[in-house]
């Protein structure tokens, strides 16, 4: 009888013969990879099936979506559509943002505002000097009157209304007074308010006239520290990375002793702790970096600090490396032993012989 092919079979009696262990479901190699084949094949198939129908539901979907129309939009349309709106432009440069000439604007106003304050904290005027400034910067015409009607006063000491009101009379002739704005006397007679008036207020209100030159000084001042402080708190972290590499290499100092030579002294860390103290002082470390500090000029003024401060110190310690130095010759003995040319009194002697005038020869005081 025909071995029955698994794909005849139904799927429950797969599954029976495979758990109960039934031997003729088994397949060769061949079989194997064509089944395999075919079932990447059908994968495949799948694959393209779902992405062709996918596409088909988006064409659909496109076919069916209502067009947007998108309109030709000119200046006179944007306008129209704005008007209806209840908004009223001219142009649409109109709607451009102020943002630049509104910022410029805050920036003056709030100068302004610290110039004053700072007339008044540094005493130039008091704020009621300052109102009756802005009065009368207002009113050119009338302090112009006040002034040269207070003149005439003091010229005539039999002065009267009736001479007043002449005087009223001659000054508005003068100036052009209450004549048509367009006419040249009128006009003549402004420019000669506008100057003299300018005169009155400077000499009336000298220091208020003087802030914007003494604020400018402050302002310009307050800049530079500014800058300088940027400068400093930029560099700092260099300069003191160079006072840590400069105290460091301190390990010893040279010092001279004359013709007697110069002598390696060692730098005690309390020494150099003292000194590196005085290198990171604030004011110290404004000046060398405000000065444009260098490594080698730290370390010359480290040097400088560490000798006149512990110059005691140092020349003791130079002095003891100096006599250990010369301990030899101190004893009546060259350094380096018996002078050149000299023989040795030692020289052909036995042991004992040696040890025995070793014994017996003085040493010298």
């Amino acid at each position: 009888m025909a071995e029955n092919n698994q794909n005849d079979l139904d799927p429950k009696e797969i599954a029976r013969r495979h758990f109960t262990g039934d031997k003729s479901l088994e397949k060769t190699p061949e079989q194997l990879a064509a089944d395999k084949l075919a079932a990447d094949k059908l994968i495949a198939d799948k694959a393209a099936a779902d992405e062709a129908e996918a596409e088909r539901v988006r064409l659909e979907a496109e076919k069916n979506k209502p067009a947007i129309s998108t309109p030709d939009l000119t200046d006179e349309s944007v306008l129209a559509y704005l008007k209806s709106k209840n908004i009223n432009v001219a142009s649409l440069t109109e709607l451009s943002p102020k943002k630049n000439e509104d910022d410029a604007q805050k920036i003056a106003d709030q100068k302004e505002n610290e110039k004053l304050s700072f007339g008044l904290q540094q005493g130039l005027f008091k704020r009621n000097e300052y109102e009756s400034f802005i009065s009368d910067r207002k009113d050119r015409v009338g302090i112009v009157y006040r002034a040269e009607l207070e003149d005439a006063k003091q010229s005539d000491p039999d002065w009267t209304e009736e001479k007043e009101a002449e005087f009223k009379e001659s000054f508005d002739a003068e100036f052009g007074i209450g004549l048509d704005p367009t006419s040249a006397k009128f006009k003549r007679g402004q420019k000669k308010l506008a100057t003299i008036s300018d005169a009155i207020l400077r000499e009336t209100y000298a220091p208020i006239y003087s802030l914007d030159s003494k604020y400018s000084e402050f302002d310009s001042r307050r800049q530079s520290q500014q800058q300088e402080q940027q400068k400093i708190l930029t560099e700092a972290p260099k300069y003191k990375e160079d006072v840590d590499a400069v105290m460091n290499d301190f390990v010893k100092i040279p010092v001279s002793m004359g013709k007697d030579g110069t002598f390696d002294v060692p730098v005690s860390q309390t020494i150099r702790d003292g000194v590196k103290e005085l290198l990171l002082d604030e004011t110290f470390v404004r000046q060398q970096i405000l000065a444009g500090h260098k490594k080698e000029n730290i370390a010359s003024v480290a040097k400088n600090i560490i000798i006149s401060q512990n110059f005691h110190e140092l020349a003791h310690e130079a002095a003891k490396l100096y006599r250990l130095k010369h301990e030899k010759g101190t004893r009546g003995i060259p350094e380096g032993g018996k002078m050149e040319g000299d023989i040795d009194p030692l020289e052909g002697l036995t042991d004992n012989q040696k040890k025995a005038k070793e014994f017996y020869t003085p040493v010298a005081n």
